[in-house]
């Protein structure tokens, strides 16, 4: 997920969750790294959202190509087997609501691609 093994390592060792707020570095990546934190609780919905990369449903927008529209949840029940994660009604939840910021997150992306394509289109016709 981009972390460092030792940093991977730091936060899969913490046994109490309340624990893993807690953190003895100064809190900035080395050497520029992008990092992010999961606490130990939160590993099975990362793991198996980030193992679902390819399972979205793709909604057609014509010439501008498709947009995500959400996971293919038929396939996350078999993707989580493969990677013996259990999935219970909190895990199914927590895929759901990054799921959604993830949606949220691309809409965004997606919004700002097409504002800069517009305004080159302007500029051209200048």
């Amino acid at each position: 997920m981009g972390a460092p093994a030792a940093v991977l390592a730091r936060w899969k060792a913490k046994a109490d969750p309340d624990d893993a707020e807690q953190d003895d570095d100064d809190g900035k990546p080395p050497s520029g790294e992008r990092l992010f934190a999961v606490r130990p609780d939160n590993w099975p919905c990362v793991r198996l959202f980030a193992a679902l990369d390819t399972q979205w449903h793709h909604a057609p927008l014509g010439m501008a190509g498709s947009m995500h529209s959400g996971l293919r949840y038929e396939v996350l029940d078999l993707v989580a087997r493969h990677l013996g994660v259990r999935v219970t009604p909190r895990l199914f939840e927590d895929i759901r609501a990054m799921e959604a910021a993830a949606l949220d997150e691309l809409a965004r992306v997606r919004a700002e691609r097409e504002q800069r394509r517009q305004r080159e289109r302007e500029r051209g016709r200048r």
